[in-house]
C-alpha cells in the first residue's frame, strides 16, 4: 500500500509543477522495487523520491530517469523537502533527519533530538522548519536544521502533516480527527474541533484563513477561519487521502490510494481525475 501511497503523492507534486500538459497521468519507472515513501520537487525537471532501507532517488529530467543517491543510513525515510534555497531535507525512522547541501551527493544526519519516528517534515524558509512523527512528537529548528527543540503538542496520537502559512502560524494534522494549531511558531499549539475521528493525513493553507485536511475514508475538511470551524466536503470517494496541495488559491489537487482530486474553485468542491 505504502508504494501506491507514495506514487500518487509524487505526481500530485508533478501536477503542480504543471509538468504534464495534456489531460492524463502517465506512470514513470522508478528503477526499484522497494517501497516509496515521500516526493518532492525541487523544480520543473528536478526530483527527489525517498523510501525504505534510506533509499533516495534523483531525476533531473522530470522522472523520464532515475538516479540512486547514496543516504548513508538503513533507516526508513518517510518525508522530504526543501527550503528553496538548495538544501534537502529528509526525515523518518527513529528521529533520523537527513540534509544534503550539494544535490544529493552527499547527506549529513542532524542531530533532531529524538528517537520518535517522524513522518513529516515541512521548511518555511532557509531557517525555520518543523518536523513531526508518532507519539504528538513535534521538532524545530530555527538555524536550518543545525540544532532541534523539542515542542509539546499536548496530544500522544501519530501526526502526520505540517504546513506553516507564515513564521509564526502553522497546523498540523493528525490521527483520531486531531488539528493542531499554533500562532507563535510552535511555542505551544492548540487542539482545534475538526467533528471527525478519521485519520487525517495531510494539511494546507492557501493563507491564513483558508485551509484544507484530508485523510481516511475519503475524509476533506475546509475552514475559513483559520481552523475555528471545519466543513465536511463531499470527495465521492471512500478511499484514503494522504496528501494535499495548492498551487495558487482556487487551484488543488489531493491524491491517495488509486485516486486523485482536483479542484479550481478553493477546495468548495473536487472532481475525480
Amino acid at each position: 500500500m505504502n508504494k501506491i501511497i507514495s506514487a500518487y503523492i509524487f505526481i500530485c507534486f508533478l501536477a503542480c509543477c504543471n509538468l504534464f500538459a495534456q489531460s492524463g497521468w502517465q506512470q514513470q519507472s522508478s528503477g526499484t522495487n522497494q517501497t516509496l515513501l515521500g516526493a518532492v520537487m525541487i523544480s520543473q525537471n528536478t526530483a527527489y523520491v525517498c523510501g525504505v532501507s534510506g533509499k533516495m532517488l534523483k531525476t533531473t529530467n522530470g522522472g523520464s530517469n532515475w538516479i540512486s543517491l547514496t543516504t548513508g543510513t538503513a533507516r526508513f525515510l518517510r518525508s522530504i523537502t526543501t527550503d528553496n534555497s538548495g538544501s534537502i531535507f529528509a526525515a523518518g525512522e527513529l528521529g533520523i533527519i537527513l540534509k544534503s547541501t550539494n544535490g544529493g551527493v552527499s547527506w549529513s544526519t542532524l542531530n533532531s533530538g529524538t528517537n520518535n519516528t517522524f513522518v513529516n517534515i515541512s521548511f518555511y524558509d532557509i531557517m525555520n522548519g518543523t518536523a513531526v512523527g508518532l507519539s504528538g512528537t513535534v521538532q524545530r529548528t530555527t538555524d536550518a536544521g543545525s540544532s532541534w527543540q523539542t515542542q509539546s503538542s499536548g496530544v500522544s496520537v501519530e501526526l502526520t502533516g505540517v504546513h506553516f502559512v507564515n513564521n509564526t502560524t502553522g497546523f498540523i494534522s493528525g490521527f483520531n480527527g486531531n488539528i493542531l494549531k499554533t500562532t507563535n511558531a510552535g511555542s505551544s499549539w492548540s487542539q482545534l474541533t475538526s467533528g471527525v475521528t478519521n485519520e487525517l493525513r495531510a494539511v494546507y493553507f492557501t493563507d491564513i484563513n483558508t485551509g484544507i485536511v484530508c485523510g481516511i475514508g475519503g475524509k476533506i475538511l475546509r475552514t475559513t477561519d483559520s481552523g475555528n470551524s471545519w466543513s465536511n466536503i463531499t470527495s465521492g470517494t471512500g478511499n484514503g487521502f494522504y496528501s494535499v496541495f495548492f498551487p495558487n488559491s482556487s487551484t488543488g489537487y489531493i491524491s491517495g490510494t488509486g485516486v486523485i482530486l482536483k479542484t479550481t474553485n478553493s477546495g468548495l468542491t473536487w472532481a475525480n481525475q
